[in-house]
């Protein structure tokens, strides 16, 4: 008897460490296709970075050209969030947006910016990343839409590892000499104002580069 729950027991144990093996297996073969669906994701979208701005961007737009490498510019005047979505969202279409995503808008911040922001992060596709530009506006006290943007994009990364900030808003603060006889919000044609906005998003990407992609 005890002979037979011997074998009961060793055989027990060998069905144990098989269904130990076989699910050790299993999970690394799903490990293996998520990998394997991720770098499949990554490799159909292109390298760099797409920057999507408004009038800021726009009176910039050669500074960042030459300074930003492997980026592409898309910017207008009076662009606001919902406009800079459908620009994203064509650019997604075509399959030209890049795995770097800049949002620089908020200037012109709508009372729905909450709204449009989420849905800009919850409709760029998987295998993007995605860098908020805080707005700067200079006359913009906080109850300005520009700044309670600003506010709320800070807020993200924590929730979303795959969103970096490139936080315009605090540098220009900081560097008043960069707006010299502009309105406090365009500094086109300042040479210390562009070097400083493409500073902003160039150390927004280091860190960016550290970070995930949308998963």
């Amino acid at each position: 008897n005890d002979a037979h729950q011997a074998v009961l027991a060793a055989v027990e144990a060998k069905q144990k460490a098989e269904a130990a093996r076989k699910k050790k297996l299993a999970a690394k073969t799903a490990v293996e296709k998520a990998k394997a669906e991720e770098e499949r994701i990554l490799s159909m979208i292109p390298q760099g970075v797409s920057i999507i701005g408004d009038s800021v961007t726009l009176g910039t737009r050669q500074y960042l050209s030459a300074h930003v490498p492997e980026s592409t510019i898309d910017a207008a005047g009076n662009r606001t969030m919902d406009l800079a979505y459908k620009v994203m969202m064509d650019q997604q279409k075509k399959h030209t947006l890049r795995q770097y995503v800049v949002i620089a808008i908020g200037t012109n911040a709508l009372n729905d910016w909450q709204a449009q922001t989420d849905k800009v992060i919850h409709s760029l596709e998987k295998g993007h990343h995605l860098i908020l530009m805080t707005p700067h506006d200079g006359s913009a006290t906080a109850a300005y839409n520009s700044e309670k943007l600003a506010v709320y994009e800070r807020t993200l990364p924590k929730r979303y590892p795959w969103i970096t900030i490139a936080d315009w808003n605090t540098v220009a603060k900081a560097h008043p000499e960069a707006f010299k006889g502009s309105d406090g919000t365009h500094f086109g044609g300042n040479a210390q104002g562009d070097a400083l906005f493409a500073k902003c998003i160039n150390d927004a990407l280091a860190i960016a580069k550290k970070q995930p992609f949308k998963k």
